[in-house]
């Protein structure tokens, strides 16, 4: 396989250059073993013709030439091997912003252009002080939404594989290493890459809303779940570095999903995809908690007859023995005396509770946070702040970015499409939109409830949504509910008929308002 790129790296890349040529050379080596040398030769052939046309200006029925005559099965090879060679560039590339943020971290002269601590010194010299800044800092709304794209899907297995690649790598950067050591990284890599190659990039079957959930949780409970807390403590660490303070941050980072809620753009999108994929999501978070609190439990092993805790974690435990005492009666009497190991199961037992929505389940995502607080602040109150203290922040980080939602759901529909339904259930409809407006607001208002009859499909369809969303509200709190955006939006009357339909669904908190962000989209 080829050991230069069609687009080299720049000269004053030599690491990156020598990553892509180590793995352009594995990939051949594969490619030989999968598919035969003859087979390979021919990749060799198009690669070296398609690098002639680029540079050289060869005529493209050259290369057309290069590819006359191959049958589906070898085509579909010939394009999974120039896949798989571009797949591990990509990811040298995203190994070298790695090691470029490390060189500058190690060299310490200056901070990385464009990063946190260049940032915040450019602010302090443009004379903005920390005050001002930490007074900024809570009104931030920083939101990735990630889409729905059913041709994106891939499977777990190969992102997993990807993932064991980019690990092998990282690992290489820290340290020497014996040739041992590296003999069995390379292993793990062309284990990593081999097992992908012989692994269907797809299945057969057409993949659904479910599928493209399952895509998506896998980067928020896995790649992001992880660095969240880094960011937080990157924040605080250029703060501190910069301005020489840095008091408790706010949230300033959470995450919404379209799939499941957008109707608009996925016509299986429905009221039943926006309610799995909320149930989904509340799972994949619970059981990301549950794993940290037992991880945590095994860390913060500390007995009363070497360290004291909080009046305030003490009396948590006593509540919680009288609450849950099937749960005290399974803590074993050697770890009795264990104070925050005993919580933390306490606090499993609730989580498990709150994922099946038990009797002992946790009204919301605040109160688990208030357990974990608990723990953190009985730490730093009796000498734990090298004992635990930064692993128990750290879940506190992830759960008030995550919540029991994981990401908010937005969701999103055409408006003629609510047209359609707001003009079966009104019985007429008004061609001008001043009078569309003065029919609908009433119901947007409360004053006259939406009719539902029972018969109309698309009434009752649209309706259902909202009442998910009502639910979603009820059972994980306004942070759960994103943006409700309506496509094709034209005038007041596409807003006030979301309005409406929310009312009908129940869709209202205490003080009788809608409480959903709409978003038109014109």
């Amino acid at each position: 396989m080829p050991t230069t790129r069609p687009a080299d790296p720049e000269p004053t890349d030599p690491a990156l250059r020598e990553d892509v040529r180590r793995l352009g050379a594995l990939v051949g080596e594969l490619l030989v073993e999968q598919l035969g040398t003859a087979f390979f030769e021919r990749i060799e052939v198009l690669r070296t013709t398609a690098i002639a046309r680029r540079r050289d200006g060869v005529a493209l029925a050259t290369l057309a030439g290069a590819l006359a005559g191959l049958d589906a099965a070898n085509a579909q090879a010939l394009a999974r091997a120039f896949s798989l060679y571009f797949q591990v560039v990509n990811v040298a590339e995203r190994v070298q912003r790695i090691r470029r943020r490390r060189a500058y971290q190690i060299a310490g002269a200056r901070p990385q252009p464009d990063g946190l601590h260049d940032v915040l010194t450019r602010l302090r010299d443009a004379g903005v002080g920390a005050d001002v800044l930490l007074a900024t800092l809570p009104r931030l709304d920083i939101e990735p939404v990630l889409t729905a794209h059913p041709t994106e899907v891939s499977r777990r297995a190969l992102l997993e594989k990807e993932q064991e690649i980019v690990r092998t790598l990282i690992n290489g950067l820290v340290g020497p290493h014996t040739p041992a050591e590296r003999r069995a990284d390379w292993a793990r890599l062309r284990m990593a890459l081999t097992s992908a190659w012989q692994t269907a990039d797809t299945t057969h079957e057409r993949p659904g809303v479910l599928d493209e959930l399952d895509h998506v949780d896998y980067y928020l409970a896995e790649p992001i779940y992880r660095v969240i807390p880094v960011f937080y403590e990157a924040f605080e660490q250029a703060m501190v570095d910069v301005y020489g303070t840095c008091p408790a941050l706010p949230r300033m980072v959470r995450f919404a999903n379209w799939v499941g809620g957008d109707m608009d753009g996925n016509p299986n999108a429905h009221a039943g995809t926006a309610a799995a994929t909320l149930r989904q999501q509340r799972r994949v978070v619970i059981r990301r908690y549950r794993a940290e609190c037992t991880q945590l439990a095994q860390l913060l092993s500390q007995t009363l007859d070497r360290v004291g805790v909080s009046a305030a974690l003490q009396q948590r435990l006593t509540d919680y023995r009288q609450r849950l005492p099937q749960v005290a009666a399974r803590i074993r009497p050697r770890h009795a005396n264990m104070p925050y190991r005993c919580l933390l199961q306490f606090i499993g037992a609730r989580l498990a509770a709150t994922s099946h929505d038990g009797p002992d389940a946790y009204a919301d995502a605040t109160e688990f946070c208030h357990d974990i607080q608990a723990i953190a602040d009985s730490l730093r109150e009796n000498a734990g702040a090298h004992a635990g203290w930064f692993a128990v922040r750290r879940l506190l980080w992830r759960s008030r970015s995550f919540g029991f939602h994981l990401a908010r759901l937005d969701t999103r529909q055409d408006a003629r499409v609510y047209a359609r339904v707001l003009a079966a259930a009104l019985g007429h409809w008004p061609e001008a939109a001043d009078r569309r407006a003065s029919l609908l607001a009433p119901y947007a208002s409360g004053a006259r409830r939406l009719p539902v009859a029972a018969d109309d499909r698309a009434v009752v369809e649209a309706v259902a949504v909202f009442a998910t969303l009502a639910d979603a509200r009820a059972r994980h709190g306004d942070d759960a509910l994103g943006l409700h955006i309506i496509s094709m939006a034209g005038c007041v009357a596409d807003l006030l008929g979301v309005l409406a339909l929310a009312r009908a669904a129940g869709l209202v908190d205490d003080a009788g308002h809608v409480p959903l962000d709409i978003a038109p989209l014109f």
